[in-house]
């Protein structure tokens, strides 16, 4: 219901409960319908406060619903950042296997700054300080992970 619409009720319950009043005689019969055709006519200014109510109810109901959707997105986010440092994680096995190093661990992080920290640990036969560095320098500088070895000694 729209303000038009409603103010159009109101005016017309108005001209209807004036008309009621002024043919009703002023006895106790007369007062019986008069406290009924205020109720009506309160009834009908009212009305719409129960449609107010309503929107409240649908806006909490919303709210509730963005709510579901941020947590959704908040599980959706984590899934997609757990999957996104597996596959930074694969692909540096993958590089260590091409250049003949084998790792037992890699750790993939996020740094504050949305850098990526790799921490590798190495095979003992692969821990090398020259196969260390040349890890370390393909991966900082082509790739801009940065690179801690867990077994360094």
């Amino acid at each position: 219901m729209n303000v038009n619409s409603w103010a159009l009720m109101v005016s017309f319950s108005a001209l209807i409960c004036t008309l009621v009043e002024f043919l009703v005689p002023s006895n106790f019969q007369g007062k019986a319908v008069r406290i009924v055709v205020s109720v009506f006519f309160l009834i009908t200014v009212i009305e719409p406060v129960k449609k107010i109510k309503e929107i409240f109810n649908y806006s909490k109901d919303f709210i509730h619903i963005e709510e579901n959707i941020n947590l959704e997105n908040k599980y959706l986010t984590a899934y997609c950042v757990d999957a996104f440092k597996k596959s930074v994680a694969e692909e540096i096995k993958k590089f260590l296997t091409y250049i003949g190093a084998k790792s037992e661990k890699i750790f993939i992080s996020i740094k504050e700054d949305g850098g990526l920290c790799a921490e590798i640990c190495l095979n003992e036969d692969s821990s090398s300080h020259e196969l260390k560095n040349q890890i370390k320098k393909k991966l900082e500088e082509d790739f801009k992970i940065s690179v801690k070895f867990l077994n360094e000694g």
